[in-house]
């Protein structure tokens, strides 16, 4: 019987895989970034330079590390705190491991799946002890040397534009090379850790995966990577997405789109290529507690969850969808507009004499209904492991990366199956630190270039429409009004706010936050030209097709701000002619570090009080998904506005005021 997932997922296996070039103190310095993440008792998995396996405690190396500074820049696969790893085979069979875990030396045993990481199984250890923070060693920063330079790289992924429905294989090839591809004239020169591997998962529902979906290219100095291949066989004619994700250290990089077409006629395969920078990562930024990507292909929604830092990749088996998802979105959000009415669902069915209004306790109720049924779109396999770690996932970060327009995974309200007697009090965006982030499409669009980690106000500016019949609209311009002033940031405000003064503000740039509290409309059949917010009088309005031209799309890109729509709607989002569409899929696409809107009608008072709570906790310095989860917690419980917002942004992500 082979070493199942769950024992593998047992609390006592915490671990983390890192190549055995990182030295100790690069090692202490990235934990003490995540203090929350990791404990001392945890395990640190090590692949030597000549392919190897080593295990320590991250205990051993905090020790080795107190005992002997001069160690500290020795890459970890020279230190005696690594022991050499025992190894075995997933498929090996779960008797043989545990006999071989009883034997001496007592280590943790490594567990490979095709000659890959899989886990590890570890013996019982006393938990006691959390890793130390950052003040507490903090003298490995502040005596550490200069960072070795950064690399800079670009994706390179070949694949055949077109193959015979018969072809029993072919390939996808994705490298990293120092130049970028010669198909991308506009490459950008960005920044890679050279000591963390790059993990590279392949999505190919439509294609018979050969071998392993999921690979890792390590960075080379001065030269082009090694590539890794991918082979795959084709089911069914027509014209198919493959998607390619890039992760470095528990981040998500981004996403490489390609479409092949299977012909069932024999053909001359025909070659195309396409290429993708790569997002910098900062060891300073701790990557989300989990990562869950959604893919949408052909009826079906695809999941995988990253976790421990990408050393943890679980697929689950793809849900099926039966009916349209863009016409369940418009019923359930039809729902959650009646209820944050404080009516039935069922009321716009009916004649207006039978108007049925709800009691604060029966809302919540309908609410609890509408997440049960998202919790249930999840795949079987991914409920029954957040049912066992129930108690890890509660207050840790998920970054959400989809490219499904329509439901509002923030609202999924877990329960347990029939005979397990538990059910999570409250939805996931107040019991997670939850936020979402778009991936790019086959048109290399969305998800412009990666969350940033780090944001900084200098220069605001608020529009708040004359004649909206907001009376809360003023008291958030005296909020933005306010912090400007003590943060002593540029205000740069207008002093109205119709069509010609909002696109000169937006030409001009200068400005790290833009808030807009005004009324806002969502349209599902053509959401970039009739989505809106609606400016001075209600005359005029700002759609997100006025998003062009060079002089807003280079200051999105240059300075990457951050936007807090504050008008019903604005976060929805749905298929437009050429891909997604709405003002999150426009404002992220052309370089937005954060998005922040309610997906469905809000009201006035209530949009207020979570801003200036929201606002107050950025002060505070918490993450941008902390204060958002804390300001929806601060808000009385019976009122469904609360969990209308959608964050987009990196969850971990503070923003650094003045």
């Amino acid at each position: 019987m082979p070493i199942s997932r769950a024992e593998l997922e047992a609390q006592r296996n915490r671990h983390l895989v890192l190549s055995g070039r990182v030295t100790l103190r690069q090692i202490l310095v990235l934990l003490a970034a995540a203090p929350q993440r990791c404990e001392l008792w945890w395990h640190l998995v090590v692949q030597r330079s000549d392919g190897a396996w080593g295990i320590a405690r991250i205990a051993e190396l905090y020790e080795a590390a107190r005992g002997d500074s001069a160690r500290l820049d020795a890459p970890i696969e020279q230190l005696d705190s690594i022991h050499p790893a025992r190894v075995v085979e997933q498929d090996s069979g779960v008797a043989r491991a545990y006999r071989l875990l009883r034997q001496p030396p007592g280590t943790a045993l490594v567990v490979l799946k095709q000659g890959r990481p899989a886990g590890i199984l570890a013996p019982e250890v006393h938990r006691a002890g959390v890793l130390p923070g950052r003040r507490e060693i903090g003298e490995f920063e502040q005596s550490a040397p200069a960072q070795a330079a950064q690399v800079r790289r670009h994706t390179d992924v070949s694949y055949p534009r077109q193959v015979a429905s018969g072809t029993d294989r072919f390939s996808a090839v994705v490298r990293l090379r120092v130049d970028p591809s010669s198909l991308d004239s506009s490459s950008r020169r960005l920044d890679l850790s050279p000591d963390l591997p790059v993990q590279v998962r392949l999505n190919a529902p439509a294609f018979e995966v050969l071998d392993s979906d999921w690979q890792e290219i390590r960075v080379l100095p001065a030269r082009d990577s090694p590539p890794v291949v991918f082979d795959l066989r084709p089911r069914d004619s027509g014209r198919h997405g493959v998607t390619f994700d890039f992760f470095q250290g528990g981040h998500a990089l981004g996403t490489v789109s390609a479409v092949v077409e299977v012909a069932r006629a024999p053909m001359a395969s025909t070659d195309a290529a396409t290429s993708l920078d790569l997002q910098p990562v900062s060891p300073a930024i701790a990557p989300p507690d989990r990562t869950l990507r959604i893919t949408w292909e052909e009826g079906k929604l695809g999941f995988t969850l990253i976790a421990e830092g990408g050393a943890s990749w679980q697929r689950f088996k793809a849900v099926e969808l039966r009916q349209d998802p863009s016409t369940y979105a418009q019923s359930l959000f039809e729902t959650l507009e009646s209820l944050s009415r404080g009516t039935h669902p069922m009321t716009s069915a009916l004649t207006s004499y039978h108007r049925i209004e709800l009691a604060p306790d029966e809302v919540r109720t309908e609410l609890e209904t509408v997440g049960q049924s998202l919790w249930e779109l999840l795949p079987r396999e991914l409920r029954d492991r957040y049912g066992r770690e129930r108690t890890e996932w509660k207050r840790g970060s998920l970054l959400i990366l989809s490219d499904e327009p329509y439901l509002p995974w923030e609202l999924v309200w877990p329960y347990g199956t029939e005979g397990t007697g538990w059910r999570d009090e409250e939805p996931w965006c107040l019991t997670l630190r939850l936020a979402r982030w778009l991936c790019r499409d086959e048109r290399g669009e969305g998800g412009w270039p990666g969350a940033p980690g780090r944001l900084q106000i200098r220069a605001l500016a608020c529009l708040t429409p004359q004649g909206s019949n907001l009376p809360a609209a003023e008291a958030e311009r005296e909020i933005l009004r306010k912090l400007a002033q003590q943060a002593r940031l540029l205000d740069l405000s207008p002093p109205d706010a119709n069509l010609k003064t909002v696109l000169g503000l937006l030409e001009r740039g200068g400005y790290d936050w833009l808030h807009v509290a005004a009324h806002g409309s969502f349209d599902v059949r053509d959401p970039d030209q009739r989505t809106a917010l609606w400016l001075e009088g209600g005359r005029r309005a700002l759609t997100p097709r006025h998003l062009a031209g060079m002089g807003i799309a280079s200051h999105l890109r240059r300075q990457r701000p951050g936007f807090f729509f504050n008008s019903c709607d604005s976060a929805r989002l749905a298929w437009s002619l050429t891909g997604l569409g709405g003002w999150a899929s426009r404002l992220v696409n052309l370089g937005a570090g954060l998005f922040l809107a309610p997906l469905w009608i809000v009201e006035d008072e209530t949009a207020r009080r979570l801003a200036d709570l929201f606002y107050q906790g950025l002060e505070r310095g918490a993450t941008v998904a902390e204060a958002l989860c804390a300001a929806r917690a601060a808000l009385p419980a019976e009122n469904p506005s609360r969990l209308a917002y959608s964050l987009y942004g990196h969850p971990n992500a503070r923003v650094e005021i003045g």
